[in-house]
C-alpha cells in the first residue's frame, strides 16, 4: 500500500543548486541577451544536415529513430529552459549521437558480417541509482577476461587507427566532452567519475536510438518527449544497443561483456528478451540513502545547462520516494512470476562491496559459474590497495528530518524486507 507523505517536504524542495563558476554565470548571462535559437539552432533539420556534412555520410539505417528524435529536440528547443551553455552542450551532444549513428550504419553497410557477432551471457548491474553500481563496473572491469562498455566507444563506436604511443585518439575527443562537464559544474567530481576511459552505462550508446529518456533527459527537461515514446521504444532503444555492441566486438575481439544500466530496472523483462542469456547483478543499499544521493547528483546534472530545477513528476523513478519504492518492488513480482529468470540474477550489498570488494567480486562470480583467475585477482588486489590512499571530493547530500524518513522507511519496506537490506539512517 502506498504511504501518504508529506509533499511539502519533497527532497527536491530542499535541494540547493550549487554556485556556478564565474565565467559559466558570465556566459550565460551575456548569452541570454542573443537569440540563441538563431545562434545555436535546435532544430532536427539544421541539426541532421550538420552531422551529414560532418561525416560526409546521409544513412542514418532504419526509421524508428526520427521520430523520437524530432520530439526530443522540439522539447529541448521549446520547454527545456535551457541558458546558453545548456545550448552549446546539448547541441554538441546530438550532433555527437546523429553522427555516430551515421558512422555504425555505415560499418555495417561495408561490412554486414557485424551483424553474425553474438553477445553472449553478459553481466549486467542493475539496481537503485547510487547503491555501487559504477564501483562494482569500475571493479569487473579490471579483471582482464572481461570488457566494459567506455565512454569513448558508447560516444564514437567506430575504430579509428590508434595514435602516438598506441593511444585511440577517441579517448581524447570524449575526455573533452567530459571535461566541459565538469568545467561548467565541477561539482560533478564528487559525484561521479567522468571521463573517456572510464566504463559508462548502456543509456549512452542507446541514446543513438533516441528511444533512451535515460540519459536523453540529462540534456534538458523534456516532459512531452518522455511523453511521446511509444510501447516500442525500449524494445528499440536495446535493438541498438546491441547494434553497437556487435561493432565493437567484431573490432575488438574477446572479453565477457559487462554492462550496466540503473534504468534498466524498468524494464528487467526487455532486457531478458533482447538478451535472454543476461547475468544480472542487482545492488542493494539503504534506499533511503541512495535516494536523498540521487537527488542531488540529478539536481545538479539538471542546473548545469538549466536555470530550471526538476518539478515533481520528471525524475520520480529515482527522486520520489513512492515511484522509487515501487519500482524497486516491480522487479520483486517479475522475480515470482518467472518473467526475469531467478537463476539469472545474483545479488550483491553495498556494504560486503566496499568492504570487501575481492570477496564480493568472487561471490557474484561463484554464483554464475565464474572462475576469478589470478590475473583478475592481481588486478583487483592492486586497485584496492591503490585505493586505500586515493582522495576524492566528498559528495555531501541531506538525508532528511527523523519523521520524513520514518515515513519514507514505510515505503520501502517490502524492498528491505524482502532482500535483507539493512537502514544506515
Amino acid at each position: 500500500m502506498a504511504m501518504e507523505l508529506d509533499r511539502t517536504r519533497d527532497r527536491r524542495a530542499g535541494w540547493q543548486p550549487p554556485v556556478r563558476p564565474e565565467w559559466v554565470a558570465t556566459a550565460n548571462a551575456l548569452g541570454g541577451g542573443l537569440d540563441l535559437g538563431g545562434v545555436i539552432p535546435l532544430d532536427p533539420g539544421s541539426l541532421i544536415e550538420a552531422a551529414r556534412r560532418g561525416t560526409g555520410l546521409d544513412d542514418f539505417g532504419a526509421d524508428d529513430w526520427r521520430a523520437p528524435f524530432e520530439a526530443l529536440v522540439s522539447a529541448l528547443d521549446g520547454e527545456a529552459s535551457l541558458n546558453f551553455m545548456g545550448r552549446v552542450m546539448a547541441r554538441s551532444d546530438l550532433l555527437t549521437f546523429l553522427e555516430g549513428r551515421l558512422r555504425v550504419e555505415e560499418a555495417y553497410r561495408i561490412c554486414p558480417e557485424i551483424d553474425d557477432e553474438e553477445i553472449r551471457a553478459p553481466l549486467w548491474i542493475i539496481g537503485q541509482g547510487r547503491t555501487g553500481t559504477s564501483i562494482l563496473q569500475k571493479l569487473l572491469a579490471l579483471d582482464p577476461e572481461n570488457r566494459t562498455l567506455k565512454t569513448y566507444e558508447a560516444l564514437f563506436p567506430v575504430a579509428e587507427a590508434l595514435g602516438e604511443g598506441g593511444i585511440d585518439p577517441r579517448i581524447a575527443r570524449a575526455d573533452d566532452r567530459m571535461a566541459l562537464w565538469r568545467a561548467v559544474t565541477p561539482q560533478i567530481d564528487s559525484v561521479h567519475d567522468f571521463g573517456g576511459d572510464e566504463p559508462m552505462e548502456t543509456i549512452m550508446a542507446e541514446s543513438m536510438s533516441f528511444q533512451t529518456p535515460a540519459w536523453l533527459n540529462l540534456l534538458g527537461l523534456t516532459p512531452s518527449y518522455n511523453a511521446s515514446l511509444g510501447a516500442k521504444a525500449r524494445e528499440h532503444s536495446l535493438a541498438y544497443l546491441r547494434r553497437v555492441l556487435k561493432l565493437l566486438q567484431w573490432q575488438s575481439p574477446g572479453g565477457r561483456w559487462v554492462l550496466k544500466s540503473p534504468d534498466a530496472m524498468g524494464y528487467l523483462p526487455e532486457v531478458v528478451r533482447a538478451f535472454p542469456d543476461v547475468r544480472l547483478v542487482w545492488t542493494h543499499r539503504d534506499p533511503i540513502v541512495a535516494l536523498s544521493s540521487a537527488v542531488n547528483m540529478i539536481g545538479t546534472l539538471i542546473w548545469s545547462r538549466s536555470d530550471s530545477v526538476p518539478p515533481a513528476g520528471l525524475f520520480d523513478f529515482i527522486t520520489d520516494p513512492q515511484t522509487s519504492a515501487a519500482a524497486l518492488s516491480q522487479p520483486i513480482a517479475w522475480l515470482e512470476e518467472g518473467s526475469v529468470p531467478a537463476a539469472q540474477v545474483c545479488h550483491a550489498h553495498y556494504a560486503a562491496l566496499v568492504g570487501g570488494p575481492v570477496a564480493a567480486i568472487e561471490a557474484i562470480y561463484g554464483a554464475f559459474g565464474i572462475t576469478l583467475g589470478e590475473a583478475g585477482r592481481s588486478a583487483l588486489d592492486s586497485y584496492v590497495a591503490a585505493s586505500r590512499g586515493r582522495a576524492r571530493p566528498t559528495h555531501r547530500y541531506t538525508i532528511g528530518e527523523p519523521d520524513q524518513i520514518a515515513a519514507e522507511r514505510r515505503c520501502f519496506a517490502r524492498y528491505q524486507q524482502y532482500f535483507g537490506v539493512p537502514s544506515e539512517a
